[in-house]
C-alpha cells in the first residue's frame, strides 16, 4: 500500500487524516490475463490503482476492436471523471497481463473530495490526465500517415512498447497488423539510416 500513497502524493497533498480514511477504503484485488475489469453495459462504481500489470481499454467499431488507451502499474484506472456512481460504460477494460490493484468506490471519492481539498485536487488532476489519454488517441487517429502514427505512439508508450502484442498496437493505431509490421520495418530502416549519418 506504500506505493499507493507515493503515487497519490505525486498528484497532490495527502494529509494524515485523508490517508487514514483511504487506508480503510482501499480494497486489494487481482486480475488474470484476459479478465475484464469492466464490460460494455456495466456501471462504473470504482476507480482502481494498478499496482502491477497492464490493462487496455477498447470498444468494438463495426465488430473491429479499437483500443483507446493502455495503463500500466503505478497508475490510476479512471474510466469516468463523473462523481458518484458512473454511467453505463460503452467500452471494455481488460487485463493484458496478470494484474494487482486497489479499488476505491466512486461514492467514497465524492465524499472525500467534498471534505478534503487535497483529495479534490488529486482527482481533478487524474481526471485531466484521463482526458489527455483520450486526446492523444484522437490525435493519432487524425494523423494521415501510418508511419507518423507509429512514431507518436512510440513516443508516448516507450515504457510498455515491448509488452504489447502487435494486434493491440494496430488496434490503437486503427491499422491492420500487416500494415503495422510494414510500418515498423520502415521506422527501423529510417532509424538505422540516421545512425549511419
Amino acid at each position: 500500500m506504500h506505493n499507493v500513497f507515493k503515487y497519490l502524493r505525486e498528484k497532490g497533498t495527502v494529509s494524515l487524516a485523508l490517508q487514514s480514511e483511504l487506508e480503510q477504503l482501499l480494497q486489494p484485488g487481482v486480475l488474470h490475463r484476459g479478465d475484464f475489469l469492466l464490460r460494455s453495459g456495466d456501471v462504473c462504481r470504482h476507480v482502481w490503482l494498478l499496482t502491477g500489470g497492464l490493462v487496455r481499454c477498447f470498444y468494438y467499431n463495426h465488430n473491429v476492436e479499437s483500443t483507446i488507451w493502455f495503463t500500466h502499474e503505478n497508475n490510476m484506472i479512471l474510466y469516468t471523471e463523473e462523481e458518484g456512481e458512473g454511467p453505463h460504460v460503452n467500452c471494455y477494460i481488460q487485463a493484458i497481463e496478470d494484474c494487482s490493484y486497489y479499488s476505491i468506490p466512486l461514492s467514497s471519492i465524492k465524499d472525500l473530495r467534498e471534505r478534503y481539498s487535497g483529495c479534490d485536487a488529486i482527482f481533478a488532476k487524474l481526471g485531466w490526465e484521463y482526458q489527455q489519454k483520450k486526446k492523444l488517441h484522437l490525435q493519432i487517429l487524425c494523423t494521415p500517415s501510418s508511419l507518423q502514427r507509429y512514431w507518436i505512439f512510440v513516443q508516448f508508450h516507450q515504457l510498455i512498447l515491448s509488452r504489447l502484442k502487435l494486434e493491440y498496437i494496430a488496434s490503437y493505431m486503427a491499422v491492420s497488423v500487416r500494415t503495422l509490421i510494414n510500418v515498423r520495418k520502415r521506422a527501423s530502416n529510417n532509424y538505422n539510416k540516421k545512425k549511419r549519418y
